[in-house]
């Protein structure tokens, strides 16, 4: 399931998502949401999140603020 994760960093992530069964969720190729600004007004951007991680990345529930479908 593809879902958006709002940190309680600030950060918003967008990925596939697997919760685990201790309460944490498997990333499988996160990115990052970037807004911008550009010539022609803001815009949105998606950066890898964690680019030198290999594999799927964990996500403690702890650091997650709120989260849903995009």
């Amino acid at each position: 399931m593809i879902l958006v994760f709002k940190l309680i960093s600030g950060e918003e992530v967008i990925s596939s998502a697997t919760k685990t069964a201790e309460n944490s969720y498997e990333l499988d190729n996160p990115a990052t949401i970037v807004i911008q600004q550009t010539e022609k007004g803001m815009g949105v951007a998606l950066m890898p999140y964690m680019p030198y991680a290999a594999g799927t990345i964990t996500l403690n529930n702890h650091s997650v603020a709120s989260f849903a479908e995009p």
